[in-house]
Formats: structure tokens, C-alpha cells, sequence
């Protein structure tokens, strides 16, 4: 309101200084020389002074005002009595307002062409001064672009290298390497700061690996297809957002564990496993991130499809041909990987050892192939049979599976086994091994005296 009305004197700062500037004229001449009205009888009349200077400060609207103030002033007060003849030269009120007009006019108009000029300059500095500060402020903009997308450039040149260093690693499709790079590699390639992956096992995804992980962490060992961003990404087969729940009426269970969830698609499209990211900068959760974490994990597919091959084959090298089943070796092998994931995540594990006596003929490989069958059949796809030693010639492993959970399948197993085979209970006996948080090596797993080695 303030600022209006400054303005709006401003506009008329012309008309103001100039009635002030005339009365102040007219005071003088009361108070100082009353028997001198309008100043006629100076050689230099004020007055015309008067009107010279306001054409020249203002413009010729300033110039006409003033001149029609002064000639007022002869004809209304020094002169209001003497009659004016146009065609008389000598008449003085006429004269000198034909002056003052003619001062008023010309001086004005010369002004106000100047004048003009002046702000016609003035406008086009201004308008120049906002274009060069215009042009300023585009070109700094245009500095911080350059320097983001250069930054942007090493960054992504630095990440193609790493990407190129560590798919030179996993060319050797080692299972285990592979599961420890596959969130290093995330974090790296999306600036996150924590990542893990899951695998499917048995209808439920069990935590393999993670990367920046603490220990207060309260994420998920395992979880089954549910409602949560890791549930969700399972479910439809595609990359979930945190962004995309965060309004509307969609509900997310276990809220905080994810923001990124990308699943694993084998060829035939079923999901082999899930990838997320729990956390990363809010300013990288965008349209490029997403996309960039697709194209991972159609990476990671293969990779993990290849070393599942790979394992496999592996696998045929390690089988205990006699047995049909894997080597003792293999068991050994296995056991001590798991061990080392139960004792890092808290991850139940178990062994099962069996011990069958059964009759020296022809017999005995039939039921021993039969028992073998009946425990690859029941098992997991986790699970694995080995050949263990002469007393017990079969040992279980049971990766995700609790003390309380091994005792109950050791008891299935059993009863199973009686009808099977057609024997009593006694002549085959189970005995469990579980993992425990205070078992420091894996060695502590296996039964009889190698415990101690």
C-alpha cells in the first residue's frame, strides 16, 4: 500500500513541485516587495525564471502549467483592472505572458524530446542490464549442468569399469562369490548404501548375502510372497518402488525394509530370487534408477542361471557312484558355507545322520536305493543327501531348518522308512545335529569323533 502511493506522488512529483515553487515565489513577493505585483518591475522577473526552469526540469506539460500559473498571475493580480488590447504592442500583461507561453512551449517541448530520449536510453539500459544479468545466471546454471553432467560422465565411466572388473570376477561362477557380489555390485551401481539378496527355497526367499547391513538392522531373514515391497516385486514379476505406495490407498506390509525390490526371472519366467535396496538417497530414487536396476537383475538372472548350471555339473563330478548320491566331500563342502551364512544372519541349520542295518545280500542296494529315493523325493529342492561314513552311511542337510523342525522330520522320516523297508525302529536309528549360536567352527556339526578334529 506504502510503495502505490510513493508511486503514485512520484508521478505527479511535477505538478507538486511546481505549485510549491510558485507559491513560495508569490510569498516572497508579498512579503518582501508588496508594491512590485508579479515582479514587473524587475529587469529579470522571476517569474519568467520560474517558468524556464520547470519546462526544462519537466517536459512541456510542466511548461504549460507553469507559464498558465504566471500569466494568471499578471492578468488576476497585478494587472486585473487594465484593459488588454491583443493588437496593442505596448501592452505589458500581454507581453510577457506571450513570452512566458512561447518560453513554455519551446523550452518544453526541447525538454521533453530530451527527456524522452533520456528514459528511452535509460529503459533500454535497464532492459539490457536484466538480459546480460539474465545471461549471467543462465550461464552459471549452464556451469553447474556442465559440471553435474561431467561428474555424472566419470561417474558413469567409473561404474562401467567397476561393472567390467566385476563381471570379469563372476565369469568364474563361483555360487557363493557370486551371492557376496551381487549386492556390492547394487550399491556400487546405483549409489545405494545397503542392498542384500534373497533366493527362493522351498516357497519361501531366504537371505543369502547383504551389503552395509548393521547389526540393529531388523530385516527379514526370510518371507514368503506377501504384501510387502519384496512380496509385491515376487508376486508380479517386476520392480517395485517405495515412491509408488508412498500416496494413494495402496498398503504396504513391513514398512522400512524396503525401497527398491527387483526380482530374479529365470528364462522359463519363474523367480529365482529377489534383489532389494534398503537404503538409498531420496534424489536417486527416479525413473533412471529403476530402469537401471531392471537391467541388473536381468543381468543377475543370467549369472546366477549360469552358475546354477555350472553348480550342477559340478555336482555329477562329486556323486558317490556306488550310492548314486554326493560325496562326503560335497557335504563337507556345503556344510561349511551354510555354517558361515547361520552364524553371520542367525539362519537355522541342521544335520541328520542315519544309520540302517540292513542285511548283507542282494537286498541290501535295492533298500538302500529305495531309501535314497524316498529322501530326494521329501527333501527340499535345498536339501541335500551325502554319503557320510561306514556307520552312517547317509547324512541330511537341512538348510533353513530348526532343532525343533529337524526332530520332527527325523521322526516322519523314520516311521516312514519302517513301513518302507519293512523293518522295527531299532534297527534304524536318526540322530540330529543343529546349529547353535555359541559354536564357533563348523566342524562342531558333524557327528562321532570329528567333531573334535
Amino acid at each position: 500500500m506504502g510503495t502505490q502511493l510513493l508511486q503514485k506522488l512520484k508521478s505527479y512529483s511535477w505538478l507538486i513541485e511546481s505549485t510549491i515553487f510558485f507559491i513560495l515565489l508569490l510569498a516572497v513577493n508579498i512579503f518582501f516587495f508588496p508594491e512590485e505585483k508579479a515582479y514587473t518591475d524587475f529587469n529579470i522577473n522571476p517569474l519568467l525564471i520560474f517558468v524556464i526552469i520547470m519546462a526544462a526540469r519537466y517536459g512541456i506539460i510542466c511548461g504549460l502549467y507553469s507559464a498558465a500559473l504566471t500569466s494568471g498571475a499578471f492578468f488576476l493580480w497585478a494587472f486585473p483592472n487594465q484593459r488588454i488590447h491583443v493588437w496593442e504592442p505596448s501592452s505589458y500583461p500581454l507581453q510577457q505572458s506571450f513570452i512566458i507561453w512561447i518560453l513554455g512551449i519551446v523550452i518544453g517541448s526541447i525538454s521533453s524530446r530530451h527527456l524522452n530520449k533520456v528514459k528511452s536510453l535509460k529503459k533500454t539500459l535497464d532492459e539490457n542490464k536484466e538480459q546480460i544479468d539474465r545471461l549471467d545466471k543462465d550461464k552459471d546454471l549452464l556451469l553447474k549442468v556442465n559440471h553435474k553432467l561431467e561428474d555424472r560422465i566419470l561417474n558413469e565411466v567409473h561404474s562401467l569399469d567397476q561393472l567390467y572388473q566385476i563381471s570379469k570376477g563372476l565369469e568364474g561362477l563361483d555360487l557363493e562369490y557370486t551371492y557376496e557380489k551381487i549386492p556390492e555390485i547394487v550399491c556400487d551401481t546405483m549409489n545405494a548404501e545397503k542392498a542384500s539378496i534373497y533366493i527362493l527355497h522351498d516357497k519361501e526367499m531366504v537371505l543369502k548375502e547383504n551389503h552395509g547391513w548393521t547389526e540393529n538392522m531388523a530385516n527379514r531373514n526370510k518371507f514368503t510372497m506377501d504384501n510387502s515391497l519384496m512380496g509385491l516385486a515376487w508376486k508380479h514379476k517386476n520392480v517395485q518402488c517405495i515412491r509408488d505406495f508412498l500416496t494413494g490407498d495402496k498398503m504396504l506390509d513391513s514398512i522400512g525394509e524396503s525401497v527398491l525390490s527387483a526380482p530374479l526371472i529365470s528364462n522359463d519366467g519363474s523367480v529365482l530370487g529377489i534383489i532389494n535396496i534398503e537404503t538409498i538417497p531420496f534424489m536417486e530414487i527416479n525413473r533412471t534408477s529403476i530402469i537401471r536396476l531392471r537391467l541388473l537383475a536381468e543381468w543377475f538372472s543370467l549369472v546366477l542361471k549360469k552358475a546354477y548350471l555350472v553348480e550342477k555339473m559340478q555336482e555329477k563330478m562329486i556323486i558317490d557312484e556306488k550310492m548314486g548320491v554326493y560325496k562326503k566331500t560335497y557335504l563337507l563342502k556345503r556344510l561349511k558355507e551354510e555354517f558361515t551364512r547361520s552364524r553371520k544372519y542367525d539362519l537355522p541349520l541342521s544335520l541328520l545322520f542315519l544309520k540302517i542295518d540292513l542285511p548283507s545280500n542282494a537286498e541290501k542296494v535295492i533298500k538302500m536305493e529305495r531309501v535314497i529315493t524316498y529322501l530326494e523325493q521329501s527333501l527340499s529342492e535345498i536339501d541335500i543327501v551325502t554319503h557320510y561314513n561306514d556307520e552312517f552311511p547317509l547324512a541330511v542337510l537341512l538348510t533353513s531348518t530348526d532343532i525343533e523342525a529337524a526332530n520332527y522330520r527325523a521322526d516322519l522320516i523314520l516311521n516312514d522308512l519302517c513301513i518302507l523297508l519293512g523293518q522295527d525302529k531299532t534297527t534304524i536309528s536318526i540322530k540330529v545335529k543343529a546349529f547353535a549360536p555359541y559354536m564357533e567352527q563348523w566342524e562342531e556339526m558333524l557327528y562321532s569323533e570329528e567333531a573334535l578334529l
